[in-house]
């Protein structure tokens, strides 16, 4: 077990001799940049319950895993806001191993993808919200390159100048909703 400068990380061993992936715990209001700057491929980044507020675009560019708390009813209790002056989260060159799972991503605003852009990336989300995001394309989430697999996710209250309130598919955008 490992702590720097209020993160938690934790040995856990996976299915291949000899690796180890790290679960770095994140607490509410920590720094989620500096865990996903210090993760490796395979580590999972816990998100403790509570508001995050980060002052730069989250970028997600390994295979990780960014989760975050539930409630008892399973609903995602972790909130990443972005104060409505930034893009929340980017993710750039990653495919489905690449994990979001139970965040509220809200109050982005950028150009193109105000609460996410995945940019030739395919992560898979699962169990997240995409709430009151702005952009002039894709307010909640613009997906340039590929496309991403959304799992119980929802969209509320994004709008967009153009066009994709929710989601916009952009250049080789194709992505599936389950």
């Amino acid at each position: 077990m490992h702590i720097l400068k209020h993160i938690l990380f934790l040995p856990i061993a996976i299915g291949v001799t000899g690796l180890e992936a790290e679960t770095v715990v994140v607490p509410a209001g920590g720094d989620i940049a500096e865990a996903l700057a210090l993760a490796a491929s395979g580590d999972i980044i816990q998100l403790e319950a509570g508001l995050y507020e980060p002052d730069e675009t989250l970028l997600v560019d390994k295979m990780i895993t960014l989760r975050g708390a539930v409630d008892e009813d399973g609903s995602p209790i972790s909130i990443i806001d972005g104060r409505s002056s930034i893009q929340v989260l980017s993710t750039t060159n990653v495919g489905s191993n690449t994990r979001i799972e139970n965040l509220v991503v809200r109050n982005g605003s950028a150009e193109i993808g105000g609460g996410l852009i995945n940019f030739k990336s395919g992560p898979t989300l699962d169990n997240c919200m995409f709430m009151d995001n702005y952009a002039e394309f894709g307010g909640g989430v613009y997906n340039h390159g590929a496309g991403s697999v959304f799992r119980n996710c929802s969209f509320i209250g994004n709008t967009a100048e153009m066009e994709g309130g929710g989601v916009y598919e952009g250049y080789y955008g194709q992505s599936t909703f389950e």
